[in-house]
């Protein structure tokens, strides 16, 4: 079973586009699939966006009626996964609700899990990764921070190379690693921020407890995208430099009780 995760904030324009992508690639190569749209807070038409679509699409509807951030919308989503889900083998797949992620890389995101891993990122980074529409200030942010927690929180693959993109949004993740990162961290604790900073907190959580996790080549449509980005640089930015320290903690307290 396929669970395709879409946090939204102001996506109505978007969101129409994407999920009919989504379950044309599902319906093509999947038996079984669930959209589960969170909506946080949006003040469009969101809402009535995915509940018109719904009557074709197996995508359901998840509100916050006041805006809490993308990753409590993250944390809700796969708690949802977790809950519904009957097989470790399950997995979820979450990605951007703005249009710039296309779902053809599902099939690949597939074929990894397949192959045992448990974190599947797709990555901007990689050789063959693709990103248009991203502007050069963006991107050389993007890829400084990736650099920076390269070696501060060093995620090493198969090939004993260091993973690339620590913060890309759209990955796999299987049930059973988030049933696990659940059991424990707490089903509150698993993720704490509320910004984007998110996604490097789980990844390196993840890693923590020795989950096996890869990436593929991104193709990144930023071109695609409807409206603007909602990113605040400054508040991430803040949020970016606490979770640091905050994971070099928790890194160096594991570090101790493997010694000890």
């Amino acid at each position: 079973m396929l669970y395709v995760l879409l946090p939204c904030l102001n996506e109505a324009e978007n969101i129409k586009i994407l999920v009919k992508k989504i379950s044309d690639v599902c319906k093509k190569d999947f038996k079984q699939f669930q959209i589960l749209v969170c909506q946080d807070g949006s003040t469009d038409d969101t809402s009535e966006v995915v509940k018109k679509l719904s009557k074709d699409i197996p995508v359901e509807l998840l509100s916050y009626k006041k805006q809490r951030g993308l990753g409590k919308a993250f944390n809700r989503l796969i708690q949802e996964v977790v809950k519904r889900s009957k097989k470790d083998s399950d997995f979820a797949i979450f990605l951007d609700a703005d249009n710039s992620h296309s779902p053809k890389h599902f099939k690949e995101v597939k074929k990894k899990i397949d192959n045992g891993y448990s974190v599947v990122v797709v990555s901007r980074f990689c050789e063959k990764s693709v990103m248009k529409g991203f502007s050069l200030f963006r991107t050389c942010l993007s890829l400084g921070i990736s650099i920076v927690l390269r070696s501060l929180f060093p995620i090493r693959k198969d090939d004993d190379t260091k993973l690339k993109d620590y913060t890309s949004s759209y990955r796999g993740y299987t049930v059973g690693v988030l049933k696990k990162a659940f059991k424990i961290y707490g089903k509150e604790g698993f993720v704490t921020e509320a910004q984007f900073t998110y996604t490097f907190e789980v990844l390196t959580k993840l890693n923590l407890i020795n989950t096996k996790i890869t990436e593929i080549p991104l193709d990144y449509r930023y071109d695609e995208k409807i409206g603007e980005s909602k990113l605040n640089l400054y508040k991430n930015g803040i949020c970016f430099v606490q979770l640091i320290f905050k994971l070099l903690k928790l890194k160096y307290a594991c570090l101790f009780r493997k010694v000890k």
